[in-house]
C-alpha cells in the first residue's frame, strides 16, 4: 500500500478520478477474445481468414459510436476508387461519411442471389 501513496493521494484530491478502470477494461474485453475466436472461422467448412478483419472493423466503427452497417456499405463504395496512399480514411476513428452512397449495383446483385439460395 505504500507504494500506492501519491496514485491514492491524487484520487482522493480530484473527485473526478475513478479510483478503477474496470469498465474501460470489460469494453475492451469482448474486442480481445472476439479477435482470438475470429480466427478460427469457417463457414460450410472453409476458413474464412478475413472474418477476423471483418469482425475486427465492425467492433472499431462500435467502439467509435458509428453504425456499422453505413460505414462498410461507404467503405465498399468508395475502396475500389481509392489510392493505398489514402486508406487510412477509412479506419473508423478517422472515418468521414460522404453524401449517401449505395452499394454498387454487382455487389446488390450477388447479395440478392446469395439470400436467395
Amino acid at each position: 500500500m505504500l507504494n500506492q501513496t501519491e496514485a491514492l493521494t491524487r484520487y482522493l484530491d480530484d473527485g473526478r478520478l475513478a479510483i478503477d478502470n474496470y469498465a474501460r477494461e470489460r469494453s475492451l474485453r469482448g474486442n480481445a477474445i472476439g479477435r482470438k475466436n475470429w480466427l478460427f472461422t469457417d463457414f460450410r467448412g472453409r476458413r474464412l481468414p478475413g472474418a477476423a478483419t471483418m469482425f475486427s472493423l465492425i467492433s472499431s466503427a462500435k467502439r467509435n459510436h458509428i453504425e456499422p452497417t453505413a460505414y462498410l456499405n461507404d467503405l465498399f463504395t468508395r475502396l475500389p476508387e481509392t489510392s493505398t496512399d489514402k486508406l487510412t480514411q477509412f479506419l473508423p476513428d478517422h472515418w468521414q461519411p460522404q453524401a449517401r452512397t449505395q452499394l454498387p449495383l454487382r455487389l446488390l446483385r450477388l447479395l440478392r442471389l446469395q439470400t436467395r439460395g
